[in-house]
């Protein structure tokens, strides 16, 4: 009778089974290789980074001195970041889909906005929209600045307020001659002298439509004792002006 004899279990299988076996591990081992742990070039394990792509464009914008000009932007794609642009050049902080500029004045007509989108696959650049500011009037005066009554060494203020298109400028006159550097809505006289007494005061304001001259305001300067429109001003150690009465 045949003895039998068991075979070892690192016994080499025979080559057919073996070159079978190897090739099943062959296929295993692949499928491990792309459904592993393995990372992507996204953030995403397996998801490819989408490209910056705009699907609208900003357009033209019309709109009234002082108004609000908005441009926006569509756009798709993996972590886009926003950078708008005036006539090619970066505006500090406008990092959004939308930009807004408020408010708009007539400098700011034909100016032009575009934005550049872009994330870790590249750059893309809109289109440049162009925005029209229309004027909504000439300068018109509607609080001329007023005759004031101040004592020796006090300050005197005089002011306007005017409407019109923006920007407005202003220049103030003293007896019809430019005060350099006085080109605000009020101007100030640091120190009334009695050189001061009677001198005139008036203000041009100006935009790109036209110019407007307000009336001449007087400047009154008094000393202690001086008697207005028959009320005397009493000053015990301390200087006041009239207005503060």
């Amino acid at each position: 009778m045949r003895k039998f004899t068991p075979r070892s279990r690192t016994e080499t299988l025979p080559s057919p089974h073996r070159r079978l076996f190897l090739k099943r591990s062959g296929v295993l081992l692949g499928g491990l290789s792309l459904y592993g742990c393995g990372g992507g070039s996204s953030g995403t394990a397996g998801a490819p980074l989408a490209p910056a792509t705009i699907q609208t464009h900003p357009v033209d914008q019309t709109v009234v001195s002082g108004g609000t000009a908005s441009f926006r932007v569509l756009a798709s794609g993996t972590g886009l970041v926003y950078q708008w642009q005036r006539n090619g050049i970066d505006i500090p902080g406008a990092n959004l889909p939308v930009y807004r500029l408020s408010p708009a004045s007539i400098s700011d007509s034909g100016a032009s906005f575009r934005v550049r989108i872009s994330n870790a696959a590249g750059t893309v650049t809109s289109a440049e929209a162009t925005l029209l500011v229309t004027p909504t009037g000439t300068p018109t005066i509607t609080q001329q600045p007023s005759d004031t009554l101040v004592l020796i060494g006090r300050s005197a203020t005089f002011r306007v307020t005017v409407t019109g298109d923006q920007p407005l400028a202003y220049q103030w006159r003293r007896d019809g001659q430019d005060i350099p550097g006085a080109t605000g809505a009020a101007y100030t006289l640091p120190v009334a002298t009695a050189a001061d007494n009677g001198a005139s005061f008036s203000v041009v304001a100006s935009n790109a439509l036209g110019t407007v001259t307000s009336r001449s305001a007087l400047l009154n300067v008094t000393s202690t004792g001086t008697t207005v429109d028959t009320t005397t001003i009493r000053i015990d150690s301390t200087l006041i002006t009239i207005d503060e009465i």
